[in-house]
């Protein structure tokens, strides 16, 4: 037994006392076991949550997992939340519990947020299984780590069981590269991982295995005993590797507090009360503002006060948040995909490092949900398999990135009008006819200086 088993003693706790309990085996028969997602933006961490979701319970005998997710997610206005393990989105099984932590960074209010939900789910232990935590890409994983180990209940009662970090393959190598903060930011992330997933292989193209390869060194250099694989999760026939796939991907007991505090100051704790020895992440310091977004469509007045006027910025990495939620009508995806290519993305191709998307659209008079996905500028919609429920006609339109950089001036506004534009306010013609309610804004495209060339308006 440990000191943890023993409540009598567990109020003054050394690192040693705090690494010898995760060696316990009493202690973990009697914890909750946690698994958290980690990497920077866009890599597919909700992706991978999903397929956590909907393949435990397949195989024969085994049974269905009662989860719990906790989503930190950036900005106020949340769309990962509303995608996670709901027959919207074809799960097996919906999680139990989905808790939203906004604002993506874990350093300061939010992280109280996250000691409060992990107290509620440990109120929970008897009748979950477990507790997946999906970090925004904005958070510094250090300090969410500490706070499994910062208080002796917490230890006592949840098993950090495995920290996954995922790399898209397309951009990971920008990041590692240079000195940015996003590149110290993604490196953190893995340091601290027990296994690393370099997701969208399938993207590649030129250069495919001196890529991969260069993305494993990559991993071999930042965090040794960490276990790289290669996936493209999206394909849903291939298994998601790393002992991730089946029904024990939180039994796995990989994560070790003793190598991750060798890593990071944060995960040390001082001998007389068990607080860290830093508060600070690892000697860099964090500050906060706040941006601004907008909501649209107050004419019907039938938003509530808490889905517009949100934003935040992130000012160890000097992003922000714009988050849009467009009420007045149907959105026209390729004119807003042809408005973000010419007016932002090719005049500002580091501006929007994240676009996301759940789109109200309407297509030959029915209504459906369709995704928007993008990075650096990539910008992609597909259709959302979930059914759509007329009561809630909205879009809703995320854009991260360096937006209140002065370099970029206007570009808040041009977001804004973006999506505005993209409005189709009476319903779709039939095929092969055409109306001046369809027909792009050219007067609002010329007050905010014209693109390159004309925005054409495609049709499906």
């Amino acid at each position: 037994m440990c000191k943890l088993c023993d409540r009598a003693r567990a109020s003054a706790l050394t690192q040693g006392d705090r690494e010898d309990a995760e060696r316990c085996g009493a202690l973990r028969k009697q914890r909750l076991p946690c698994a958290v997602l980690t990497g920077f933006l866009g890599a597919g961490k909700t992706t991978l949550l999903n397929r956590l979701l909907r393949q435990e319970g397949r195989s024969e005998g085994s049974k269905r997992l009662k989860l719990v997710v906790l989503e930190n997610e950036v900005g106020e206005i949340g769309i990962d939340d509303k995608l996670v393990g709901s027959k919207s989105v074809g799960a097996l099984n919906q999680a139990e519990e989905v808790i939203l932590m906004p604002n993506g960074c874990m350093c300061c209010r939010v992280r109280g947020d996250l000691v409060d939900a992990l107290k509620r789910v440990i109120g929970r232990a008897g009748t979950i299984d477990g507790v997946i935590l999906e970090l925004s890409g904005l958070s510094q994983l250090a300090p969410v780590l500490q706070t499994f180990f910062a208080d002796a209940w917490v230890q006592r009662s949840l098993q950090l069981d495995t920290v996954v970090c995922l790399l898209d393959a397309a951009h990971a190598g920008r990041l590692s590269s240079s000195s940015s903060p996003e590149a110290r930011l993604m490196r953190e992330q893995l340091a601290l991982a027990n296994v690393a997933l370099i997701n969208k292989v399938d993207l590649l193209r030129d250069d495919r295995d001196k890529t991969l390869a260069s993305l494993r060194d990559i991993v071999r250099v930042v965090n040794p005993s960490c276990q790289a694989f290669e996936c493209s999760l999206q394909d849903e026939e291939k298994h998601v590797p790393g002992g991730l796939d089946g029904d024990s991907f939180l039994r796995s007991d990989a994560f070790s507090l003793t190598a991750a505090a060798a890593a990071s100051d944060l995960l040390r704790f001082d001998r007389d009360d068990g607080r860290a020895t830093h508060s600070t992440h690892d000697g860099h310091g964090h500050g906060h503002g706040h941006g601004h977004g907008h909501g649209h469509g107050h004419g019907h007045g039938e938003e509530d006060e808490d889905e517009h006027e949100h934003g935040g910025s992130h000012d160890h990495l000097g992003f922000s948040t714009l988050s849009v939620v467009e009420t007045r009508g149907p959105l026209d995806l390729d004119r807003l995909a042809a408005w973000l290519e010419e007016c932002v993305t090719k005049p500002f191709p580091d501006a929007i490092v994240r676009f996301k998307a759940l789109a109200w659209v309407q297509r030959f008079g029915q209504d459906e949900l369709w995704l928007g996905q993008g990075v650096y500028g990539q910008v992609s919609f597909g259709r959302h398999r979930g059914i759509f429920s007329a009561d809630k006609k909205k879009s809703i339109v995320v854009f991260i990135g360096p937006i209140d950089d002065p370099r970029y001036g206007r570009l808040r506004a041009r977001l804004e009008r973006a999506v505005a534009d993209s409005v189709i306010t009476a319903p779709e013609p039939e095929p092969g006819t055409e109306s001046a309610a369809s027909a792009p804004d050219r007067s609002a495209e010329a007050a905010l200086g014209p693109p390159s060339r004309g925005i054409k308006h495609f049709r499906r």
